[in-house]
């Protein structure tokens, strides 16, 4: 024992550690003396004290580092806590606020006095997730929980709607279907764009998706390429490379350090098969990446190569690099290429259409490579700036390349457009450039700017108050009603159709979709033409006799003479008409159907109410809707185009049933009617 007082009387302490609830322990105190042994035993009877059980046990730590985790970056968790050896430490946790509960074993780390420190690495974890979690002590079968002041402590992962950083992004590349998107860039960024994870508000906004992926180094990272794999694993295989001989391994969850490479790296690009990819960098260094094995390949020179791509068959592909020097390697051997320039070639990309490729360089180069005879030409690309991308659409009709002074030019195969820099770009220099999916471009630059670019045109033809929007690649011609006035101020439901100057067998109905947006009350309807069709006439009726046709004239368009609109195969948007829904009106309020929209090879992909702007009478039951299109009450709903289910609850009550519909969205405008009776 520990003298702690003299004077008349002395008094002594003694320390006995940790005493778990419903300890019982006995006590007396034995005096000794130089001459005698003295007891105080009360009276023979000893002392006890009992420690009253309770199920709370105060931790002097319990923390996570770090304190707002990446994406993909794991999470140590670490309590300080009085226990003896014998005691069992858990992490006892939840992601959907304890309607599910885990459970793990924390490890014994150190030990400090009477109390011992313990930790568990977990995760890695996504991002936007809330974290709750408390310490469970078990001791001889009692269980004692250890919490923060009273309450679990809470986690959040990172969260962003936007990329968040002031580094140069100098790479991006998107999946082969679009739905994930990737930019690198300086001090190791690498952020993660998810088109599956968008949400909207009701005021008609979407946010994306956005993660800053840890990677778990400093360096620059020059270049990302997605391997092209099925709709499955679509965003689950990718390349990221940079400085210091870096090769990263994305497996849709975390980063892979792949070893051996050298010098820094500035390009990789995945052959058209997905089999194998190239990387290219200083020194003449040529990397062939297969089956997880990173091979060296010979380039017999120390030229610093800037880029690389595969010609769409995958049977060769061009390197260029300082200098103007560009090489071919064909799987096995590297030969030496004639540019006619000595300007730096900083990006090639082959249009996957003509199998050709176009080089972009300093002092604004662009050289056009002929597959066939191996022969590099110089194209005015109206620039003097320097370029750094290039990119084709998969279709292989447009080109768009990107440089210096936030220059973004598009090319179709003729001519070269310099377009008008996008808001929020300035003239900070570009870098990286892609399409997904046939989509607009995204393009990286300087100080974190990652832009969609509004790259294809809808071109629209006002005639007698109707609108018409052709899209020849689809040959899809859709017909609205943006402001009912004179003839058009009818309540039409149909519109009646016909081919080629009303040929006979071509006169058919088409149902006209009335719907609201922020700017008033429109109709729609989209045209599937047949292959022969080169005339498309048509008029309006409400099915009751009352005409809307131009005065007699009706509208006779001939497709040749309208504008062309490009299709944004990245999208789609689906109208439509829900017939039969009944729903109870209180204190005179209906609400509209419930639409909620699966992707059958992801998650649910939306949950949202329709756009029904059309309250007709509780005994028509009809309702209308217009999904992914700007100025509509949901806004532009990023929904792709595949096979999807559509689930209507019916009536009033998902307790009633629904209905189950199955789709195939396909770019353009798809029509969908449904009858929830």
């Amino acid at each position: 024992m520990v003298l702690l007082e003299k004077g008349n009387q002395l008094k002594y302490e003694a320390d006995l550690g940790y005493l778990g609830g419903g300890t019982t322990v006995k006590y007396c105190a034995c005096i000794y003396t130089s001459t005698e042994t003295k007891w105080a035993n009360n009276n023979g009877w000893n002392y006890e004290l009992y420690i009253q059980p309770s199920d709370t046990i105060y931790p002097s730590e319990l923390t996570h580092t770090p304190s707002n985790p990446k994406y993909n970056e794991k999470v140590t968790f670490i309590t300080t806590i009085p226990v003896e050896s014998s005691a069992k430490v858990y992490l006892v946790w939840t992601t959907d606020g304890w309607t599910t509960i885990h459970e793990d074993e924390m490890t014994f780390k150190s030990i400090s006095g009477n109390e011992r420190t313990y930790q568990l690495i977990k995760g890695p974890f996504p991002s936007n997730m809330n974290i709750f979690y408390c310490i469970k002590v078990a001791i001889e079968g009692v269980s004692y929980w250890g919490t923060h002041f009273g309450s679990a402590k809470q986690l959040t992962t990172a969260q962003c709607e936007g990329i968040s950083t002031t580094a140069s992004l100098k790479s991006v590349a998107w999946s082969k279907f679009g739905k994930y998107g990737m930019f690198v860039g300086s001090s190791g960024n690498v952020w993660l764009y998810n088109a599956m994870e968008c949400d909207f508000t009701w005021g008609g906004n979407f946010h994306l998706s956005y993660s800053r992926v840890y990677t778990g180094i400093t360096s620059t990272l020059n270049s990302v390429s997605f391997q092209p794999t099925d709709e499955k694993l679509d965003g689950k295989r990718a390349l990221v490379v940079g400085s210091s001989g870096t090769v990263l391994f994305w497996d849709g969850v975390s980063f892979t350090k792949i070893n051996g490479a050298n010098g820094t790296l500035n390009k990789v690009s995945w052959s058209p098969s997905g089999q194998c990819a190239l990387i290219v960098g200083s020194n003449g260094g040529i990397y062939k990446y297969e089956g997880g094995i990173l091979t060296k390949v010979e380039s017999n020179t120390t030229t610093t190569f800037y880029s690389v791509a595969w010609h769409p068959s995958g049977s060769h592909a061009i390197i260029v690099g300082a200098s103007g020097k560009a090489y071919k390697y064909n799987g096995k051997t590297i030969t030496k290429l004639t540019t006619g320039t000595t300007s730096a070639l900083y990006d090639i990309a082959f249009n996957p259409s003509t199998g050709n490729a176009i080089a972009v360089g300093s002092s604004g180069k662009v050289l056009k490579y002929n597959s066939a005879s191996c022969n590099f030409s110089l194209l005015q690309s109206g620039t003097t700036k320097t370029l750094y991308g290039v990119a084709y659409r998969q279709l292989g009709d447009y080109a768009c390349i990107v440089g210096a002074s936030g220059t973004i030019i598009k090319y179709d195969g003729v001519t070269f457009t310099k377009l008008d820099i996008p808001q929020g770009l300035g003239t900070n220099t570009v870098y990286g450039v892609t399409f997904p999916a046939n989509g607009n471009p995204w393009i990286a630059g300087a100080s974190g700017k990652a832009i969609k670019v509004s790259f294809l045109k809808e071109s629209a033809y006002s005639y007698d108050g109707v609108v018409l929007y052709y899209y020849p690649s689809i040959r899809q011609l859709v017909i609205r009603i943006e402001n009912a006035q004179g003839q058009l101020n009818g309540d039409y439901k149909y519109v009646r159709l016909g081919y080629n100057g009303w040929a006979t067998g071509t006169v058919h109905d088409v149902k006209l979709v009335k719907y609201e947006t922020q700017a008033g009350t429109k109709w729609i309807t989209a045209l599937d033409l047949p292959k022969n069709v080169t005339s498309v006439n048509f008029c309006f009726h409400d099915g009751a006799g009352n005409w809307a046709n131009n005065n007699g004239a009706n509208w006779n368009v001939v497709l040749n003479t309208l504008p062309q609109s490009d299709v944004d195969y990245s999208k789609t948007r689906i109208f439509g008409l829900v017939h039969n829904y009944y729903v109870i009106v209180t204190n005179g309020w209906a609400i509209p159907p419930q639409l909620s929209l699966h992707n059958i090879m992801t998650q649910p992909l939306f949950l949202y109410r329709s756009a029904s702007v059309y309250f007709p009478s509780s005994s028509n039951g009809e309702y209308s809707f217009l999904v992914g299109e700007t100025g509509s009450y949901l806004g532009t709903v990023p929904i792709f185009p595949g096979r999807y289910v559509i689930v209507l609850p019916r009536k009033s009550s998902m307790l009633d049933g629904a209905e189950i519909i199955n789709v195939e969205l396909k770019p353009g405008y798809n029509f969908v009617e449904i009858d929830a009776a």
